[in-house]
């Protein structure tokens, strides 16, 4: 018997963090595939790493995704500030216009690849402009210029305020308004400490800001890692041996309260996004039952 489609909600917010290497794009890919399957729908994939395409050609070939990178003419801040919106370019007009919604109804899903590299890149920019003398935030960049001959080269660096500045670029664009589609993050792996100094594993974006808020955000935080030679997606905080005892690994399934009918695992081993999201599909849908059922029952008691 075939399964039941799945039902993302239009509002539906996943982060997927880990290693490279250790199977979010993969993941990402299945549950692309099973989108196109069900709906017909493609996926719109934004990226500003190179090195995040391989595991989308074949999937572009088969018409199921359209990929968005920086195009080399492109203003980086203005690119990533309308990718996180949704919006690409217009050849023709110039304008950023959605990807999907009223008018693009043949996308049904959004993948940022990911938020790491979207910091990386309005880092190196920031950089770039340290180097040509713009003054972001005040003092402790530095910027210098080297010659051989007739050859120039200009070198910036950075200084707090750029981390501060693509801290702010990435939270403003993943809680603004966008298309009414699910969208899926991915960041790499951050090691350090909480507030109370427990040793943390979480999100990587830039600095250490963002790593303990980006879950808040989402509805789904799940971690992907590969121990032993197997791929493991967790869907709940947890420990790690291989980190030490007393480390937290962020994660966050949002498992309603109710529905305890449908188990819900703490990992998933070999990794899969689509069991994943159906496990906590069909929890939701038996929370919803039993409370349909209890509100049912006390109202005839109170008649």
């Amino acid at each position: 018997m075939a399964e039941q489609p799945l039902d993302l909600a239009p509002d539906l917010s996943i982060l997927l963090f880990g290693d490279t290497g250790h199977g979010k794009s993969t993941l990402i890919a299945e549950l692309i595939e099973e989108v196109f399957i069900d709906t017909g729908k493609t996926t719109a994939i934004f990226l500003a790493d190179r090195g995040s395409l391989k595991p989308y050609r074949t999937l572009e070939k088969a018409n199921c995704v359209t990929i968005h990178s920086p195009p080399p003419d492109a203003n980086a801040w203005l690119w990533l500030h309308h990718a996180l919106r949704g919006e690409v370019r217009d050849d023709n007009t110039g304008k950023y216009v959605p990807v999907a919604g009223e008018g693009n109804e043949g996308t049904g899903m959004i993948v940022h690849e990911g938020l790491t590299a979207y910091a990386e890149l309005l880092m190196s920019t920031m950089a770039e402009m340290s180097s040509n003398g713009t003054n972001i935030g005040g003092e402790g960049a530095w910027n210098v210029v080297l010659r051989e001959g007739k050859d120039t080269l200009k070198v910036g660096t950075s200084n707090m305020a750029h981390y501060g500045m693509a801290q702010l670029q990435i939270r403003e664009g993943v809680l603004a308004p966008k298309p009414p589609v699910p969208h899926i993050y991915t960041a790499g792996v951050r090691r350090g400490e909480s507030a109370s100094n427990t040793p943390v594993l979480g999100p990587l974006v830039v600095g250490e800001a963002l790593t303990g808020q980006l879950p808040r955000w989402m509805d789904y935080t799940f971690r992907c890692a590969m121990t032993a030679g197997k791929y493991h997606l967790y869907l709940a905080p947890h420990t790690d041996p291989t980190l030490g005892p007393r480390t937290v690994v962020l994660a966050n399934p949002r498992i309603p309260k109710a529905g305890a009918s449908v188990d819900v695992p703490a990992s998933i081993e070999p990794a899969s996004l689509v069991k994943a999201l159906r496990i906590l599909q069909a929890r939701e849908q038996a929370a919803q039952e039993e409370l349909l059922t209890r509100l049912t029952s006390r109202k005839k008691e109170s008649k």
